[in-house]
């Protein structure tokens, strides 16, 4: 890994790839993995943030409701709940990374986007869960913004990405944490797994729906 100084708060991080990582089990990188999202978004925060994320998750749910009447217009409860827990994840991301995280002493930026990304498709045996992480961590929001908000694919992977730039650069100017631009390409990859798994289920649900009204089975299901 190059290192270079740039300043007296400024750490230049090249980020370059390790070739000398011995081969992890899968059992011990999916531990490693889920060790790390329980000690970020669980003991990291405690009980007073998660609080606050969920007050925050109701005020959003009501005020959606509320802003619907308002207008005279008709907000099922599925997509009030829905932005309910998009609002309150969104703060449990934004505590998680700019709040509790305690400050560091040095800038660190790491602008080697391909190093970033080659270690965790290029060396996929090292033990390494906070990429993956990162990109996990934007599946959620893939998810609930067109359940909460209806948006197209594209809308949702630009909110995702400006929620992820303004992260990194939140992070990098409050001294929290490292500013990567590679974690912006892992988050939005998330929000784009996100968003299929919400497709897929949504077509799932139509399909069903639709053989309930008409009464007809799947052919495969069919008794001769």
């Amino acid at each position: 890994m190059g290192v270079k100084r740039l300043g007296p708060r400024i750490r230049y991080d090249v980020c370059l790839a390790d070739e000398t990582r011995e081969e992890v089990p899968a059992i011990d990188r999916t531990l490693a993995l889920l060790r790390y999202l329980w000690t970020y978004l669980v003991v990291r925060l405690g009980p007073l943030w998660w609080g606050v994320a969920t007050v925050v998750g109701a005020l959003a749910a009501a005020g959606c409701l509320a802003v619907g009447r308002a207008r005279g217009r008709h907000v099922r409860p599925g997509r009030a709940a829905s932005f309910g827990i998009l609002a309150s994840y969104v703060a449990v991301v934004l505590s998680g990374t700019l709040v509790v995280r305690p400050r560091a002493s040095v800038r660190v930026l790491r602008p080697n986007v391909i190093a970033r990304l080659w270690r965790v498709f290029g060396q996929g045996h090292a033990l390494d869960p906070e990429p993956l992480a990162n990109m996990l961590m934007f599946v959620p929001v893939g998810i609930l913004l067109p359940a909460a908000l209806g948006w197209s694919a594209r809308r949702t992977l630009l909110a995702s990405l400006a929620l992820s730039v303004c992260v990194e650069a939140a992070q990098y100017l409050l001294v929290r944490g490292e500013c990567d631009p590679g974690d912006v390409v892992l988050n939005v990859a998330g929000a784009l797994a996100g968003y299929g798994v919400w497709w897929l289920a949504r077509r799932v649900h139509e399909r069903a729906t639709r053989l309930s009204h008409t009464g007809r089975r799947p052919r495969h299901m069919r008794v001769s």
